[in-house]
C-alpha cells in the first residue's frame, strides 16, 4: 500500500484537492458565491473597447450562441480554469514529491492553490487566469532547464503563445500588468542565466531581442490610460447585463470609473491605518511566504537545486507589493506573491531522487529545537489558519482546514443549506 501511494502521490494529491474543491464547484452552480467578482465579470464591449471587458464579452456571446444561462457559463469557465490550475500546479510539484514534508506543505498551504477554497471571496476572481499563465510559463521554463526542449522551441512559445496570452489577459484585468515582470524574468533566466545587472554589455546581448516582445503587453495598458471609461457607458452596460441576471450589482461595474488617485488614497487609509489588518496579514506572510524561502534555501545549501539569478525573485515580487496600496484585498496579493515565489524556484532543475530529511541528525541542539518549533508552527498554520481575501476587520482564524472539515460535516449531517441561504444569493 505504501509503495502504491509513493508511486502515485501526484494522483493522490490531485484527488484530495479535487475532493476538497467539489462542494465549492457544486454550490457555484446553485449560489452566487462571490457577488462582487460575479458582477465584475460581466463588464463587456457593448459600449466600446474598455478595460476588464474581455470575459464579459466572451460569456455574453456564448450565451447568445448556446442560450445557456450566463450564470452557468460563468461557473463552468471558473471550474475549468481552477481544475486546470490544480493539474498544472501538482505536475510542477512532482519534482519535490520525495520530500514529503515540503510537498504537503505546498499542497495544503492556504495561501497557494487552496486559497479560493478557504475564502470564497477569493474564488471567481480574474487573477485565476493570470495564475494559469504563470503555471504554464513555469512549466515550459522547467522543461528548458531540464533540457527537454530547445531554445528555438522556447522562442516560438514566447512569441506565439506567451506574449499573446499575457496581452489578452491584460484586457481581462489590470492585475496582469503587475505580473508581467514575473514572465519577463523567467524569460531572462532562459536567455542569460548569468545576467549581471551592473554589466552594461549584458543588456545588449542579441538574445535579449526576444525580450523586447514584452513591450507589446503594455499596449492595452497605455490604451486604457488614454481612453478612460465613462460612467454613462458603464451604466448602459449594467442596464443591459442585469436583464440576463438580476443578481448582478451596479457597484462592481461602476468601480471602473473611479480614478486611480482616489482609489490609492481611500484604500491606503482603510488598510494601513488598521492595526488589525497589519497584524493579521503580517502574520500570514510570516507563515505562508517565509517558509518557501526557508525550504528552498535549504535545497540550495544541499545542492539539490541550482538557482540562477536569485535576486530576480525580489524584482518579481516588488511590483505585486504595489497592489497593497491600490486595493484592500491583501489576501489576494499574498496569494499572488506566494505563487510567484514558489514558481520562481520551481522553474529550475532539481537533483533527481534527492533524499532530504528536514529532521536530519545534528549535534546542534538549538538548530534541532528550531526545526521542531518550525514544524509545530507550520502544522498549526495548515490546520487552523486561512488567508482572508480582504479587509481590515478580518482574522486568520475565520477558516482553515479544520473549519472546512467542520463545514463538510454540516454538508452531510447538518443544516448546511440554511447557512448557504443566509450567506449567498441563490441563483
Amino acid at each position: 500500500m505504501i509503495k502504491l501511494f509513493n508511486r502515485n502521490i501526484s494522483v493522490f494529491a490531485f484527488t484530495i484537492i479535487l475532493i476538497f474543491f467539489s462542494p465549492l464547484f457544486y454550490y457555484s452552480y446553485e449560489y452566487v458565491l462571490n457577488i462582487w467578482a460575479y458582477s465584475d465579470a460581466f463588464v463587456n464591449y457593448s459600449q466600446g473597447f474598455i478595460r476588464r471587458g474581455l470575459l464579459g464579452e466572451i460569456i455574453i456571446n456564448i450565451h447568445k450562441f448556446t442560450n445557456f444561462k450566463i450564470f452557468h457559463i460563468h461557473s463552468s469557465i471558473f471550474l475549468f480554469i481552477t481544475i486546470l490550475n490544480i493539474i498544472l500546479y501538482i505536475n510542477l510539484l512532482k519534482k519535490i514529491s520525495d520530500d514529503r514534508l515540503v510537498y504537503f506543505f505546498f499542497i495544503f498551504n492556504p495561501a497557494i492553490i487552496l486559497f479560493p477554497l478557504y475564502d470564497t471571496g477569493g474564488y471567481l476572481r480574474k487573477e485565476l487566469f493570470v495564475i494559469t499563465s504563470m503555471l504554464i510559463h513555469t512549466t515550459v521554463c522547467s522543461k528548458f532547464h531540464n533540457n527537454k526542449i530547445s531554445l528555438n522551441y522556447y522562442n516560438k512559445f514566447l512569441l506565439f503563445f506567451n506574449i499573446p496570452l499575457i496581452t489578452t489577459l491584460t484586457l481581462n484585468h489590470g492585475i496582469q500588468f503587475f505580473l508581467i515582470p514575473f514572465h519577463f524574468f523567467l524569460s531572462l533566466n532562459i536567455y542569460n542565466s548569468k545576467f549581471n545587472i551592473f554589466k552594461i554589455k549584458d543588456y545588449f546581448r542579441k538574445e535579449n531581442l526576444y525580450l523586447s516582445a514584452y513591450l507589446l503587453t503594455l499596449i492595452p495598458l497605455f490604451y486604457f490610460i488614454l481612453n478612460p471609461v465613462e460612467i454613462d457607458h458603464l451604466k448602459l452596460i449594467y442596464d443591459d447585463v442585469v436583464k440576463y441576471d438580476e443578481n448582478i450589482l451596479w457597484s462592481p461595474i461602476s468601480f471602473l470609473s473611479v480614478p486611480l488617485k482616489i482609489t490609492i488614497v481611500a484604500e491606503t487609509k482603510n488598510m494601513f491605518q488598521s492595526l488589525n489588518a497589519i497584524k493579521t496579514y503580517f502574520t500570514i506572510i510570516c507563515f505562508s511566504i517565509l517558509p518557501i524561502f526557508l525550504f528552498f534555501n535549504f535545497y540550495i545549501k544541499k545542492n539539490i537545486i541550482n538557482v540562477k539569478n536569485y535576486y530576480f525573485i525580489f524584482l518579481t515580487i516588488l511590483p505585486i507589493c504595489l497592489m497593497f496600496f491600490i486595493g484592500r484585498d491583501w489576501g489576494r496579493w499574498i496569494n499572488l506573491i506566494a505563487f510567484t515565489t514558489l514558481l520562481f524556484f520551481m522553474q529550475f532543475k532539481f537533483k533527481k531522487n534527492f533524499n532530504f530529511n528536514f529532521f536530519e541528525k545534528t549535534k546542534n541542539v538549538y538548530y534541532l529545537f528550531f526545526k521542531f518549533i518550525l514544524f509545530i508552527c507550520l502544522l498549526y498554520y495548515l490546520i487552523f489558519m486561512m488567508v482572508p481575501h480582504c479587509c481590515n476587520n478580518t482574522n486568520y482564524h475565520m477558516g482553515g482546514l479544520f473549519e472546512n472539515l467542520k463545514m463538510a460535516y454540516q454538508i452531510f449531517f447538518g443544516d448546511f443549506e440554511n447557512h448557504l441561504n443566509n450567506t449567498f444569493r441563490k441563483n
